[in-house]
C-alpha cells in the first residue's frame, strides 16, 4: 500500500500499522470495504493536485461475528506522482464530516 501513499501520510500509515495490526488479529477483526462511486471534484490549474470523493461500504466481522456495514465516503486528496503523466499518489484523506476544503495554490480550475 505504501506505493499509492505521499511520503507523509506513508510515514503516518507506517507508524499507526503495528498498532492497528496488533489490535485487529487480538479482536480478530476482518474488514471489506467497497467503492459504490468515486468522483472526480476538484483538480488544481496546473494538474499537479485533485481531491477524488468516494462512496464506500465497509461490512466487518469481529471475532467471527457480522457487524453492521457501514456506510461512508471518503475524500482523498491527490498528487501527481513525480515524473508521472498519469500516476497519482494519495497526500492525505479524511472520512466524512471531519474533511475541510482543500485549497490549491495558484487557485482551483
Amino acid at each position: 500500500m505504501q506505493q499509492y501513499l505521499g511520503p507523509g501520510l506513508g510515514a503516518k500509515q507506517a507508524s499507526l500499522w503495528p498498532t492497528l495490526t496488533k489490535d485487529a488479529v487480538a479482536q480478530q477483526v476482518v474488514v471489506r470495504a467497497k467503492a459504490q462511486a468515486a468522483a472526480l471534484t476538484r483538480i488544481s490549474k496546473d494538474g499537479k493536485n485533485a481531491t477524488v470523493l468516494v462512496f464506500l461500504v465497509q461490512e466487518s466481522t469481529k471475532r467471527g461475528t457480522q457487524q453492521t456495514p457501514l456506510q461512508m465516503w471518503v475524500s482523498l486528496d491527490l498528487v501527481r506522482k513525480a515524473g508521472s503523466e498519469d500516476g497519482w499518489l494519495v497526500s492525505d484523506l479524511c472520512v466524512d464530516n471531519g474533511c475541510q476544503s482543500l485549497i490549491f495554490p495558484g487557485g482551483v480550475a
